[in-house]
This record gives C-alpha cells, structure tokens and sequence, in this order.
C-alpha cells in the first residue's frame, strides 16, 4: 500500500506542475493599471500602464498591444480595426432640426454594418451648454441607426464620444446617403460643430 501512496503522490504531483503551467503567474503584472495580453500563442505577457488619457491600440494579427496617445483621427482608428467610417461633416449644434448628408464614396457594391457613433466636435467658438441630442438615419429625420443620443459635456474641440449600436442595427447600403438631426440645447454665443461618424464592418 505505501508504494501505491507514492506513487498516487507523484501522479498528483504531476497532475498539479501540469495544470499551473496553465495559470498566469500573478507576478506577471506588477502595478494597478497593468494588462495581460498573448505576445505569442500559448504565451502570456503584461502591458505597463500608459499614462493618464492613452487609449490601448491594436498592433493587428501578429502584432502586440500598445498604448497610444488620445484618438483624434476616427478614420485612421476604424481601418485599423478593418472597419469603415462614414462621415457627416460640419453638423450645426446651434441649429435645431438641421440635415447634413454624407455619400458613403467607394461602396458601390458593398455596404457596412453600423457597429458604433462616433461624435467629435471641431468648432467651439464661444459656445456654452451642449445638452442636446442627435438623431443618425437613413433617411431625413430618421433615427434608423441611432436616436437621441446625448451630447452633454461635448464642448471642447477634439472632444468625442462613442456610442455603441444595437447588434440588430440595420445593413447600410453602398452609396447610400445618411442624416443626423440634432435637438440642439446650445444657447451660447458662437459657434459649436460636430463631425460624426457611423462605423463599421464591411459585408
């Protein structure tokens, strides 16, 4: 019987070096803020925490993680997610009811499906109070892709936000055309703009 204890004591041995070799090793991270991500199959690595206001980009297939400095380019950040962003440019926040329309150029045949909002503002000249919201359609005054999005707090320029959308949001069309509507709030002197993107995956 003692040679069976032994010998079940080094299988259970065995079993255990096995099963940590599947365990992140918590010494790995370091620091509050620090991420764990593969730097190759079957291979875990950390990521030291940025600094205050980076945002973590993907490096794509075969790449690592980095962090990299606040998003102001909504169409460089959506190709390098493989997705398409579809641009309103210019919509008047002092202007309730306003249409701006944008042709999706170069989707001919192909559309994309809507995955976020995004909303950056690019003029702020004077203007005070964005509590209003916004409306993104398919057609003037719809909300077929976004309704009544909050723009509160949106009032420096290179201010953004995102917004993800329903997973059932309607397939966008090539060369279709899209509307943002806003009910605008804005009772400041001056001018406040926005330009805001539909993104998404090709289908």
């Amino acid at each position: 019987m003692k040679g069976a204890h032994v010998s079940g004591m080094a299988a259970y041995e065995k079993l255990c070096a096995e099963a940590a070799a599947d365990y992140v090793a918590k010494a790995l991270v370091t620091e509050q803020g620090d991420i764990v991500y593969a730097s190759a199959a079957s291979t875990p690595a950390a990521l030291p925490h940025g600094t205050a206001g980076d945002v973590l980009a993907s490096g794509g297939h075969g790449a690592n993680p980095a962090w990299s400095s606040r998003l102001t380019d909504v169409e460089t950040w959506a190709a390098s997610m493989g997705m398409i962003a579809a641009r309103i440019q210019n919509l008047d926040l002092k202007t309730d009811e306003q249409d701006k329309t944008g042709a999706l150029a170069g989707l001919v045949t192909k559309g994309f499906v809507p995955a976020y909002l995004v909303i950056k503002v690019i003029t702020n000249v004077g203007a005070v109070n964005c509590d209003g919201t916004i409306n993104v359609g398919t057609a003037v005054d719809g909300a077929q892709i976004a309704a009544a999005v909050a723009l509160t707090g949106l009032d420096a320029v290179d201010a953004m936000r995102f917004v993800p959308l329903a997973a059932n949001t309607a397939k966008i069309l090539g060369n279709a055309t899209l509307h943002a509507n806003t009910e605008a709030a804005e009772t400041g002197l001056g001018t406040l703009a926005m330009d805001v993107y539909v993104v998404g995956p090709q289908f």
